[in-house]
C-alpha cells in the first residue's frame, strides 16, 4: 500500500476525511447491480414487487406515480402503501447506501397550487428493476385484488 502525505488547510480537514471515508467504503462495498436487483425482486412478496415495478414504470415514463394513484390502484391505505415502500427499501442482498423508492413533493398537474407526493427512484434502478422483472417473467399487478374490491 502506498502512503501519500498531502498538506490540507485546517478548514478542509473534515471534508477531506469524509471524502477518504467514502472512497474507502466504495472500494470495499459491492455495487448494487442487475444481479442484486434481481435477487431483491425475487425476495419481495407479490405486492411490494408490484409497487416497486409500478414506481419504476412511472419513473421510466417520466411521470412518477403519486401516492394517491398507487393507493387507488393497489386498493391499500396510505399507511399500508408506505409500509410496502419500507419493505421495498429493506434491501438485504447487498449494501445499498440509499432507498430504492422515496417520496418527493411536486405540484399537482391539474392544480399548481396543490402539492402531491410522488414516489420516485433513481432512473438506473428503475431500468434495472424493469429489465430484471422482464427477464424473470414477473408482471406488475395492475389492479387491486378481488378481495379488496
Amino acid at each position: 500500500m502506498e502512503i501519500v502525505m498531502v498538506p490540507v488547510p485546517t478548514e478542509l480537514v473534515a471534508d477531506v476525511d469524509a471524502l477518504l471515508f467514502r472512497l474507502r467504503f466504495q472500494a470495499n462495498a459491492p455495487s448494487f447491480d442487475h444481479e442484486a436487483m434481481g435477487e431483491h425482486l425475487l425476495m419481495l412478496s407479490e405486492e411490494p414487487r408490484a409497487v416497486l415495478l409500478e414506481v419504476a414504470a412511472g419513473v421510466l415514463e417520466g411521470r412518477p406515480r403519486s401516492d394517491t394513484e398507487l393507493v387507488a390502484q393497489f386498493g391499500v391505505t396510505l399507511r399500508e402503501l408506505f409500509g410496502i415502500v419500507t419493505e421495498i427499501n429493506d434491501v438485504t442482498v447487498r449494501p445499498l447506501s440509499s432507498n430504492l423508492v422515496y417520496p418527493l413533493r411536486a405540484q399537482a398537474e391539474n392544480d399548481p397550487a396543490t402539492a402531491v407526493r410522488q414516489l420516485h427512484m433513481l432512473h438506473g434502478y428503475a431500468l434495472m428493476a424493469t429489465e430484471m422483472a422482464r427477464e424473470f417473467g414477473l408482471r406488475p399487478r395492475s389492479a387491486p385484488s378481488s378481495e379488496s374490491v
